[in-house]
């Protein structure tokens, strides 16, 4: 398995996502002993769906100007 400092950019960026919806789900009570691995494997998908999105959605800095 490799350890993060072996991940390419991508995949520690999505690793980083996945840590923080985790912790998220821990903090709000809904990760238990029972369903650990699904809320771990819950969290790793949902990083992986929005940096698909954020990946197809390409908006560039003339589409999106930063307000003044």
């Amino acid at each position: 398995m490799e350890s993060n400092a072996e991940l390419n950019p991508s995949n520690q960026a999505i690793l980083q996502a996945a840590s923080q919806i985790f912790c998220s789900a821990i903090a709000a009570g809904k990760v238990h002993a029972g369903n650990h691995a699904q809320m771990f494997s819950y969290s790793v998908k949902s990083a992986v769906r929005m940096a698909s999105s954020v990946k197809h959605t390409g908006v560039t800095n003339e589409e999106l100007p930063w307000p003044e």
